[in-house]
């Protein structure tokens, strides 16, 4: 017999919940996510891509959240 699936580890419980909103800073951001996996640059546009989202920045604050 196959043994089931073990369930994924739960976050530590005093773990802060992951927050993404508008206005929210790059900092903001990486302190939630961690290190995007690339990151885009279009002068005053930049985005951040994760494995499961697209964070759009104008002027160093999230304007747009594109998940996948």
């Amino acid at each position: 017999p196959v043994p089931p699936a073990a369930a994924p580890p739960a976050p530590p419980a005093d773990a802060p919940p992951k927050v993404l909103k508008l206005g929210m800073t790059m900092k903001q951001v990486k302190d939630s996510f961690g290190e995007p996996a690339s990151i885009v640059e279009l002068g005053s546009k930049v985005i951040y891509v994760y494995k499961d989202k697209k964070v759009t920045f104008m002027n160093g604050k999230v304007s747009d959240v594109d998940v996948k």
